[in-house]
């Protein structure tokens, strides 16, 4: 049976932690595995099968530890704040050189600001360069490969705008088709896009693009519901009207005629009398003020389209976006790892600090009676409860500490780690473990109880055969 012992308990090995390092370690098919698993059995093409199963095979692949200088520029946090911070002065630029476009009514740029512009062009060049030499073929198909796909066609389309304006200025405008100089400017405007490349380095501003970009899917079947409800309204206000234009068709004067076809004309028009109501476009009593005259029937669906739409319909919308986004803004798995990481850390530190306070004489060591001398200090106490350890016998918890290690003092190291083991509530793998010690405890007992009872046996052959010579002699 697997046993502590203080210098594995000092380690932070043992048997509990090296099985959730172990399930921590266990290969988990990711949800878009799963998707290219279904596809792969239900395309019928080889040769498509065949391209899902590299793409499948290039989504498994983990890139290896990065050693070296480069290696430590790339992926520290200095290297980042300084491309946040030139994105940030980027985008500076790009505001004033609009200004300037407008007041000035030209593209060229003034001469600053035209080295300013070559400055950050080579800058993302010299990013991008170093992140390639860092991470190699890696670069498309790590962890960060969408942002890594989307910083390399930046730059592309930035390279490609300078090569462009090179040749445009020794041939001049004259023969360059006007599509070229179009296409021109919209690579110019999307040189904007690279302000977005701060939600890379932002955790807060990256789950809040998460949570727009998951909520497209919402936000398509959402304006489906709208143009269904707008549709059915619309459709009952336009027959309405209809009805009262032919009844009052020779006493009704000319403005409110038109103005009842102008709003509930047709089901197009009346959809967008019924979308510009509900969404603050118009106050929906002016529109109400139209339809009066047309009866009580189509007031009554007038009031109730509002107060559907108000208090249910654009409620529900909102409710389906919200739940959407709580469910795509959860930290990422590093990021959760991360934060579980610190917080280990600071409560470590402040699991020293109890000891050191504990261990008056500073021997390094503590002793039955000296733990259960200041564990009565309610200061202590007060500060274990915080960590998630609420003592109320302090022998039995000193007993503890010392059944974990095996020993009859407790010191730093091991005081720390054993204390970190017991706080909180015990998880699904501290159990399993506990089944599994308890299963390797049993199966250790059968083979003893087996060995015991052949033991026994052979003592009782030994001994009737010994018995049957002294009879015979």
């Amino acid at each position: 049976v697997p046993r502590w012992s203080p210098s594995r308990a000092r380690g932070g090995s043992g048997s509990a932690r090296a099985a959730k390092k172990a399930a921590n370690t266990l290969p988990v098919s990711s949800a878009v595995d799963l998707r290219m698993q279904e596809l792969q059995r239900d395309v019928k093409s080889p040769c498509l099968s065949k391209c899902i199963a590299t793409l499948r095979d290039c989504s498994q692949l983990q890139e290896p530890p990065r050693t070296g200088f480069f290696a430590r520029l790339v992926g520290g946090s200095a290297f980042d704040f300084t491309c946040c911070c030139v994105i940030l002065l980027y985008s500076a630029l790009l505001l004033h050189s609009a200004d300037t476009a407008v007041e000035t009514l030209s593209e060229e740029l003034p001469p600053l600001m035209a080295f300013c512009d070559s400055f950050f062009f080579w800058f993302f060049c010299v990013e991008l360069f170093l992140r390639l030499i860092v991470h190699r073929g890696y670069f498309f198909c790590n962890e960060d490969w969408k942002w890594n796909i989307f910083d390399f066609l930046l730059v592309a389309l930035a390279v490609h705008e300078k090569v462009a304006d090179y040749f445009l200025q020794r041939s001049g405008k004259n023969g360059i088709s006007l599509t070229f100089l179009r296409s021109l400017r919209m690579l110019k405007m999307v040189k904007a896009l690279r302000v977005l490349k701060m939600l890379r380095f932002v955790t807060e501003l990256r789950f809040m693009i998460n949570s727009v970009l998951g909520s497209i899917t919402s936000l398509f079947w959402s304006l489906v519901m709208l143009v269904m409800m707008f549709f059915l309204f619309s459709l009952a206000f336009v027959q309405g009207v209809g009805l009262y234009l032919i009844d009052v068709q020779d006493t009704i004067s000319p403005e409110k005629h038109k103005e009842l076809v102008f709003h509930f004309g047709s089901v197009l028009r009346s959809m967008n009398t019924c979308f510009r109501s509900v969404t603050g476009g118009d106050d929906w009593g002016a529109y109400y003020d139209v339809i009066e005259p047309t009866g009580f029937a189509n007031c009554a669906i007038f009031f109730f389209f509002i107060m559907f739409s108000e208090i249910a319909l654009l409620n529900i919308v909102t409710g389906v976006f919200v739940e959407n986004a709580m469910k795509l803004a959860q930290p990422e798995l590093g990021q959760l790892a991360f934060e579980q990481r610190k917080k280990d850390l600071e409560d470590a530190a402040s699991l020293r600090q109890v000891f050191r306070y504990i261990d008056a004489d500073g021997s390094g060591t503590l002793t039955a009676d000296e733990f259960h001398d200041c564990i009565q200090d309610e200061r202590v106490k007060s500060h274990l409860a915080v960590l998630g350890l609420s003592i109320n016998d302090a022998e039995q918890f000193f007993r503890m500490l010392t059944d974990i290690g095996c020993t009859t003092s407790v010191d730093l190291d091991f005081f720390v780690d054993a204390c970190l083991k017991m706080k909180g509530v015990a998880s699904s793998i501290d159990l399993q473990t506990m089944v599994y010690e308890t299963r390797v405890i049993h199966q250790s007992l059968e083979r003893l109880r087996e060995d015991t009872r052949s033991a026994i046996q052979g003592l009782r052959d030994g001994l009737d055969e010994r018995a049957q010579s002294n009879d015979c002699a």
